[in-house]
């Protein structure tokens, strides 16, 4: 509002992935503003707004857009009378729009609201402004886009509950989690998070292969599963599979057999190995052939879960 000499001013931030924008801040003589928005019947400031395509087409052509009134500005969106009213109340005319652009899509916009009486000049000074606020505004987005990442990733590691360890060696700075540390029988006390700690669980068989590969890296990390708990309940369903009296089978979307349960050999009389990695058109019956394949041609369609059960 100070750089463009203006009497009041908007802040509006685009909200990622739609072309909606959200009024984030307003400046200006609180005791104006607050009649005006009694008028309005609400206040913009963290209002959204719907995508306006004129809107957008007036400003999108220049980094600083002058509008003569606030009704150009706003056009359908607030009615004309009311509008015509609140530029009375606030003692303002001209608009002028200072446009924020990122990767050549409008982020943000500065809105400067002029006195009557004066009329805007800081034409470069605006524009030097909104390149320094674009430059700003990626920053924070790749900030917190990072954050949300970091976030999503530490959500996932411990949803697996699986054990972590960074060593960074430019700062010398090491992170184990208390999963990784349970893995290896220890509480989290009894390992330092430093390279000292992590040195003195190598296995010595291993200690001259480590010290020579870690030279040619300046970060170290790792992921450690358990699967311990994974292969004891893999092998509990095929138990459970191989001694079913049905005949358990997967298909792929090619039409490749690729997994049978023992009760094919036992109830059919094929053999496993036989059948295993080929199509399974030869062992439907001959007048039941198109009822199968038309329901698998229409599970590759649709990506939708389906059932079918009466084919010999």
């Amino acid at each position: 509002m100070d750089l463009a000499e203006g009497k009041f001013a908007a802040f509006n931030l685009f909200i990622e992935n739609t072309a909606n924008f959200k009024t984030l801040g307003l400046s200006g003589e609180k005791g104006i503003l607050k009649k005006a928005f009694n008028f309005l019947g609400f206040s913009p400031k963290g209002k959204v707004w719907e995508y306006d395509s004129i809107r957008e087409e007036k400003i999108s052509k220049s980094t600083v857009t002058v509008f003569n009134d606030l009704t150009e500005l706003t056009g359908k969106v607030i009615p004309k009378n009311i509008v015509t009213v609140i530029e009375k109340i606030a003692g303002i005319q001209q608009v002028v729009v200072i446009r924020v652009e990122i990767n050549k899509k409008t982020a943000a916009d500065f809105t400067t609201f002029m006195d009557k009486n004066q009329q805007f000049k800081n034409f470069e000074e605006a524009d030097l402004f909104a390149s320094q606020a674009s430059i700003l505004i990626d920053k924070l987005n790749i900030s917190r886009n990072l954050i949300e990442k970091i976030e999503y990733f530490d959500f996932l590691v411990e949803a697996t509950g699986a054990g972590t360890w960074d060593w960074d060696m430019i700062s010398d700075k090491v992170v184990f989690s208390r999963e990784w540390k349970a893995m290896l029988g220890y509480s989290d006390e009894e390992v330092e998070n430093s390279f000292n700690g992590w040195k003195n669980l190598w296995h010595p068989e291993d200690v001259p292969m480590i010290e020579k590969t870690i030279k040619d890296y300046i970060r170290w990390a790792g992921i450690n599963i358990d699967l311990t708990e994974l292969k004891e309940n893999e092998e509990k369903q095929r138990v459970l599979v191989d001694n079913s009296y049905d005949i358990i089978y997967r298909i792929t979307t090619d039409g490749k057999i690729d997994f049978i349960s023992q009760a094919w050999t036992k109830l059919l009389g094929h053999s496993l190995e036989e059948a295993l990695g080929k199509s399974f058109e030869p062992y439907v019956h001959p007048e039941d052939l198109k009822i199968v394949t038309d329901f698998f041609e229409n599970i590759k369609k649709t990506k939708k879960r389906m059932e079918i059960s009466d084919y010999r």
